[in-house]
């Protein structure tokens, strides 16, 4: 490239063929890696592989000291700019036949070359990784190098040699290695320094997510994680998310679910040939699963420090469900919590040599093992909520109600932050495990109305760690001047404040309580002016108010409506006629929610599971929803709560179905797994029945004219869209990311111009992705033909519809185009081709079986029995038979002037037959090649959609188009 950078910094792009000076002129990363000027490389979002070929052994190679970082859009001007959603910058291995793993690369990232010696020095303070995800590396060639790191190779072997980069806010996803380090490889010397990353569904054979295999090397390793998540990684033998060895280590503030392996499912450290020192604080380890000893599997001498750990429902058949003391002195456990969750009966603990493990102040569910010796320890269960999002970078389990684990003498270590960064020991004591619960947060949108000689002052209730119990008002100017509240389900949140002096202004800030104790001081109100007692106030501003389960009708718009507690069941009415929207200015909860409505709408107010959260849900008519805060409830869909994914997202609403306009709708975690942590995208909908269950999900644009933001579907090595009677249906390439255990690819092949086949035996299925992509659970998984003659593909309640397809489109084009220079071709819906040439238009339809993608000339043919087909090379033949324009279209026909009358297309017909039943009686229809366009002695005067014309054919009018078909037999 050789060119210039400003302070070293090169952007990239997906297909750049610049030098990467300027956005404009973007690198590819392969060259941006290899130009030395590039010491810090900003990578735009999409996804990026190590090679266009087949060859695994390619992989990005960082050979120098440099920074790595995704996220960009491609317009920013400083690295602040950029998105922290590491989704959108994909580094992956799958280079070979999409969702296939077996020809993915050996290795996404390489660090220091793959020799028996490192090549450099890379530290934590000249190499980073940051912001984006490696994904789908598969080590699994049985050589020194080729089976171990399938996601990242870090080579810091030799003398002077090191591999220690730092790697911040990086998803490692589905790598494997068929020895060790599925995620992560690191050999001989180096310090990896971790944070904010996440560890999901790598494998390998020790060390499912990282090996680090710093053995015998004193001095040479000191492994950092903090803030990061191993979530489902496993091994067949050791260590199912970590295997550390070296001579010290430290895991913090991170949390292990769902981990598995023969031995240690969460971590196993060890060190025989040197002392191997180390700790884990303030970290949770839920529900992951060994064949035997334990989540956590100590191998070294020590000492090893556990302090501020929760552990829960870990599960091992043989001698400690949480951890495995193999060998060692010095080991020290302390104000953690072991609660069975269930899962297992073995002790929590276990030493299998060496001096007794001491347990000091912790919870050891199930009682002190043998071998253990324990100092003011419970014999309880904890009483752990579920994992959940609780702030901070992973998810925790929070102290429920009542749990021992809250607020216990001494137990206040020398962390000073929990596993989310609060603070330890805010008031007086400190809780074990991982968590320390925390005061509520500070009140916000403090506000207050002035009276005489009061005001009256309302506020949004904030965060909290428990239930709120009360809230106390304070004026600033006069501290004297409080008002309190303590009563309610949820405590109410408006109170007044009495005895001011008439005259003077006042600012009032709000303080909550809970369990834990006050919380911060809100931000103070604007300042208001109480009246003299011998003035009245001025009127309030008029409101209509929605209170109860009744009906409100909105007689004036430009009236505020106010839902308050307790307005579940309540039904607004916009009443009048008309196509005209009235706007409306709605507050539910104190939040702003403007809401749009066509004159005869009714809108439901709804109550969630029991709470105050409100919902606006439309009865009859239409409606649109704009939210004025992130997270702020909108949409309810059976009894989980869509809220806003941003401020302005904007929804509209008609009886059971509700679409995104702008911005996104987020379910809760796990309520609706086919959409994912995403929700529902802007030009996406869902569905549901009469008692408000999701029957199905629309992805992709509900005009099918967009291409749009998020993970993209499976198949890969398609156009960036398909474009289908003008319609473009964008989400048919790329990884599949968003549609968690759904591999739609599975058998599939795909050509270059998106046509995707299936082989069975001898035959080729040739299928054109014709709709956009559903998710529908009460279809069955299977393949079955629609009335308009697509397959209906679905797997796993995830529907894709085909239409047949030639595999080669764009050498059908060009045969035709050889043939008669002056033709046009044209890709219509359900798959049919329309042939103009000649002032008249030939409607074709490929048959649902073909060659696949052949070499030699594409030509079109007359067999003997007088079929058009279409041959490419010395292929097989696909037919090509006389087609309907548009099948949809002519059902409709039938249905308006024959009523009961059903169309089907015959899949299997080799004349492109279709047939039309009525009263169990049914007629088999022929479409005729040409269409008749406007013929004077076909074309009756009357506006009809269908006649018998006088030369024998029935019509029908298909839109602008008339389409002749013949009786047959």
């Amino acid at each position: 490239m050789g060119a210039v950078h400003a302070a070293g910094v090169c952007q990239v792009a997906p297909g750049g063929t610049g030098d990467g000076s300027s956005w404009a002129q973007a690198a590819s990363l392969q060259g941006a890696l290899a130009d030395a000027a590039c010491s810090e490389i900003w990578v735009k979002q999409g996804t990026y592989q190590p090679t266009a070929g087949t060859d695994r052994s390619v992989g990005f190679a960082i050979n120098r000291p440099l920074k790595l970082y995704g996220g960009f859009a491609g317009t920013e001007a400083a690295l602040a700019q950029r998105s922290s959603d590491a989704s959108l910058t994909v580094l992956s291995g799958d280079i070979g036949v999409a969702g296939d793993a077996a020809d993915n690369s050996l290795h996404v990232v390489v660090i220091g070359g793959l020799g028996s010696d490192g090549n450099g020095t890379y530290t934590s303070s000249n190499t980073a990784i940051d912001g984006l995800s490696i994904r789908d590396g598969r080590a699994d060639q049985a050589t020194s190098e080729r089976d171990k790191g399938g996601g990242l190779y870090c080579n810091g072997w030799g003398t002077g040699k090191q591999c220690g980069p730092a790697i911040t806010n990086v998803v490692f996803r589905d790598n494997s290695a068929s020895d060790v380090g599925g995620a992560i490889y690191l050999t001989g010397s180096g310090s990896l320094d971790i944070a904010k990353s996440s560890f999901l569904s790598n494998t390998a054979r020790h060390g499912g997510a990282i090996r680090v295999a710093g053995r015998g090397i004193v001095g040479s390793n000191a492994t950092a994680i903090a803030q990061s998540t191993f979530s489902g990684n496993s091994a067949s033998q050791q260590g199912g998310a970590l295997y550390l060895s070296g001579d010290a280590f430290a895991v913090t503030q991170s949390t292990f679910t769902a981990n598995s392996a023969q031995w240690g499912s969460a971590a196993v450290v060890v060190n025989d040939s040197a002392s191997l020192s180390g700790r884990f604080g303030q970290s949770t380890f839920s529900g992951n699963a060994a064949s035997d000893r334990a989540t956590i599997r100590v191998l070294g001498v020590g000492p090893i420090a556990f302090a501020q750990l929760s552990f829960s429902a870990n599960a091992s058949q043989w001698q400690g469900a949480a951890i495995y003391i193999d060998a060692g002195n010095s080991h020290s456990i302390e104000s953690s919590i072991f609660g069975k969750g269930g899962a297992s009966s073995q002790p929590q603990v276990f030493a299998k040599m060496g001096a007794a493990v001491p347990v000091q102040r912790s919870i050891v569910e199930g009682g002190c093992p043998t071998r253990v010796t324990c100092t003011d320890t419970i014999d309880a269960d904890p009483v752990l909520q579920p994992l959940a999002d609780n702030g901070g970078s992973t998810h925790t389990m929070l102290p429920g109600a009542g749990s021992p684990a809250i607020d216990v003498a001494d137990s206040c270590s020398a962390q000073t932050t929990d596993q989310r960064g609060l603070a330890r020991n805010v008031h007086g004591a400190c809780d074990l495990g991982a968590v320390e619960l925390q005061p509520p947060g500070a009140p916000t949108a403090v506000a207050a109305t002035a009276g005489t000689e009061r005001a009256s002052v309302s506020w949004t209730a904030p965060a909290s760690d428990s239930a709120i119990t009360g809230y106390t008002v304070a004026a600033v100017e006069d501290g004297t001047k409080t008002c309190t509240v303590g009563t309610g389900s949820p405590v109410a949140t408006n109170c007044t404040v009495t005895g001011l002096a008439s005259g003077r202004a006042y600012t009032f800030t709000v303080v909550a309580s809970s369990a834990q104790g006050a919380g911060a001081v809100s931000v103070a109100s604007a300042a208001v002016t109480p009246t003299a007692a011998a003035v009245d106030p001025l009127p309030p501003s008029p409101s209509l108010p929605v209170t109860g389960p009744g009906t409100t009708t909105i007689t004036d718009p430009t009236v505020p409506v106010v839902v308050g507690p307790g307005a579940g069941g309540g039904t607004i009415v916009v009443p009048g006629t008309g196509a005209t929207p009235v706007t409306l200015q709605v507050t539910i909860n104190g939040q702003a929610l403007q809401v749009q409505a066509n004159p005869g709408t009714q809108l439901r107010v709804a109550q969630v599971n029991g709470q105050s959260v409100l919902v606006l849900v439309v009865l009859q008519g239409w409606a649109s929803m704009t939210a004025s805060a992130e997270g702020q409830p909108m949409a309810l869909a059976g009894d989980v709560l869509l809220s806003a994914g941003r401020a302005g997202t904007a929804i509209e609403a008609e009886p059971l179905t509700v679409a995104v306009l702008t911005g996104a709708l987020v379910p809760p975690q796990g309520s609706l797994p086919q959409v994912g942590r995403m929700g529902l995208l802007a030009g996406e909908r869902l569905q549901v029945n009469a008692q408000g269950a999701v029957v199905s999900i629309t992805l992709g644009s509900l005009k099918g004219d967009a291409s749009l933001p998020g993970d993209p579907m499976v198949f890969a090595n398609l156009p960036a869209s398909i474009t289908v009677d003008g319609k473009a249906f964008a989400r048919l390439s790329g990884p599949l990311a968003r549609l968690s255990g759904v591999n739609l690819a599975q058998g599939l092949e795909t050509t270059a111009s998106g046509v995707v086949l299936v082989r069975d035996g001898g035959q080729v299925f040739q299928l054109l992705p014709a709709m956009p992509i559903t998710i529908d659970a009460t279809q069955p998984d299977g393949l079955a033909f629609t009335a308009p003659g697509l397959l209906r593909w679905v797997r796993g309640g995830v529907v894709v519809q085909f239409a047949p397809a030639v595999a080669d489109l764009a050498g059908l084009a060009g045969a035709v185009t050889a043939l008669l220079p002056d033709a046009q071709t044209r890709l219509g819906a359900e798959g049919v081709i329309q042939l103009r040439t000649g002032g008249r238009t030939y409607v074709l339809r490929p048959g649902w079986t073909g060659a696949g993608p052949a070499a030699g000339s594409p030509r079109i043919g007359v067999d003997e029995q007088g079929h058009i087909f279409f041959q490419a090379g010395a292929g097989p033949r696909q037919l090509l038979l006389p087609a309907l324009l548009n099948a949809t279209q002519a059902q409709a026909i039938f249905q308006a002037a024959i009523p009961g009358a059903g169309l089907t297309v015959q899949t299997a017909s080799s004349e492109g037959a279709f047939t039309v039943t009525l009263g169990g009686q049914t007629w088999r229809l022929v479409p005729q090649w040409v269409l008749p366009e406007g013929s004077a002695a076909q074309v009756p005067a009357p506006a009809a959609n269908w006649w018998l014309g006088g030369d024998g054919l029935l019509y029908l009018k298909l839109g602008s188009q008339v389409q002749g078909v013949r009786v047959a037999p």
